[in-house]
């Protein structure tokens, strides 16, 4: 484990900031030899992307370029042609006469609709006067949806919107009949403009919408393996990545009988090394119980990943790592299990989430929501205030399968 020795410090700490940091949990491995290693990524090797990354975030020279992240953008519900086109139009990559101009293509930059001003991308989708007229026609008539200077912020609030599906067909057919007139010289008519753009909203909405309301329904359970032995459920927690984070875990026999709970508070951190911490301190738990066989759960694939596969030196958590294999190493048979424990999840990882947040907690509302979980009977133990800080010290007595009846409740808590 490891302890704190603030005599080394040069200066000396006041008692109140000493006491917080021994009650910080951390972890260190005698086989881990000091050194350096990169800070831009958690497995401490440098790559030019994270050079190029780290150079950016920390604007260490004069104009550098803000990071912007374009994931959003592959999880719209659209087809992939839509989000191919929006990557495209994002990356200023649509063949607009002032993107042709730009490489050479072209001589003119105006715009073939008004012939007034250059045809960038903003300006092809939106700011053009033919265009502005039939956005204002299907509704769009509000003066911020005009009034956003930048592309990025504009197509990510159009499709993040209420409308997000007439935007994207609108921006969509937009630029199809853009291309019928310079391509082929054909005007489209705004009567037809706006019948093709809303069938195809209305296609959007028919294949991408009804199959997200249409999710199959998943049975979830603790012991998803069906195991007869120990079974060891962890998880770790923060307010984002990374921010104040904790992790927790508790044991219990295959009948569901309560055996023994933990957690913790890590300070700022994020959330592999909440992660990590949960299974180490879970197998170290089950290991002074006398645990012959252990089944543990994490809903990390990351932290399970790590685990099983050889040790990078290199690793931010290598002596987490280290000794998580130590402890595989001893006499007894740990089977390691990456489960996505859903509903029944987000149950501890909202009690987490409010044990940061607040010093005192009136849970009496969450409760009343908890009637949504399946397949559980949750009893509730209590917390443990401590230091101004709420701390989970059980989380849940026991966890019965009741059958497949969608019903949850909850027995009992004490708050101090």
């Amino acid at each position: 484990m490891g302890f704190w020795n603030f005599n080394h410090l040069y200066t000396t700490l006041p008692t109140t900031i000493t006491n917080i940091l021994e009650m910080l949990p951390f972890c260190l491995n005698s086989r881990v030899v000091d050194g350096y290693t990169w800070k831009g990524n958690l497995n401490g090797i440098y790559s030019t992307r994270d050079g190029y990354y780290w150079l950016n975030m920390f604007a260490f020279a004069a104009g550098a370029v803000e990071t912007v992240s374009w994931t959003w953008i592959w999880k719209i519900p659209a087809s992939e042609k839509t989000k191919k086109f929006l990557w495209n139009a994002l990356q200023n990559s649509l063949p607009t006469r002032w993107m042709l101009s730009h490489r050479g293509v072209l001589q003119l930059n105006l715009c073939p609709r008004c012939n007034q001003e250059p045809e960038t991308t903003l300006h092809c989708l939106r700011d053009c006067t033919f265009v502005n007229r039939f956005w204002r026609s299907i509704g769009f008539s509000g003066n911020s949806f005009f009034h956003i200077d930048e592309l990025y912020e504009w197509l990510r609030t159009g499709v993040k919107g209420s409308f997000s599906y007439m935007f994207m067909a609108t921006v969509w057919w937009i630029s199809r009949t853009r291309n019928k007139l310079s391509i082929e010289n054909e005007l489209v008519s705004p009567v037809s403009l706006k019948i093709c753009t809303k069938n195809y909203a209305h296609s959007l909405i028919n294949c991408l919408w009804q199959q997200q309301l249409v999710s199959p329904m998943r049975l979830i359970r603790w012991n998803d393996q069906g195991c007869t032995s120990m079974i060891l459920n962890v998880d770790g927690i923060g307010l984002r990545n990374p921010d104040i984070s904790g992790f927790g875990g508790l044991i219990r026999n295959s009948d569901g009988a309560w055996i023994q709970g933990f957690a913790e508070n890590i300070g700022f951190s994020n959330i592999l090394q909440a992660k990590l911490l949960s299974v180490y301190y879970g197998l170290v738990m089950a290991w002074d119980v006398v645990c012959s066989e252990l089944w543990c759960y994490s809903d990390s694939k990351l932290a399970i990943k790590l685990i099983s596969e050889p040790v990078n030196t290199w690793h931010h958590y290598v002596a987490i790592l280290r000794n998580v294999k130590a402890l595989l190493a001893r006499v007894w048979h740990v089977h390691l299990y990456c489960i996505l424990f859903g509903r029944a999840t987000h149950v501890l990882t909202t009690l987490l989430r409010w044990k940061f947040a607040i010093s005192r907690l009136i849970i009496q509302s969450l409760f009343h929501q908890l009637g949504l979980v399946s397949s559980y009977q949750l009893t509730l133990v209590g917390f443990l205030l401590l230091d101004n800080s709420l701390f989970v010290f059980f989380f849940f007595l026991s966890l019965y399968q009741k059958k497949k009846l969608l019903h949850c409740q909850i027995n009992s808590w004490i708050i101090h």
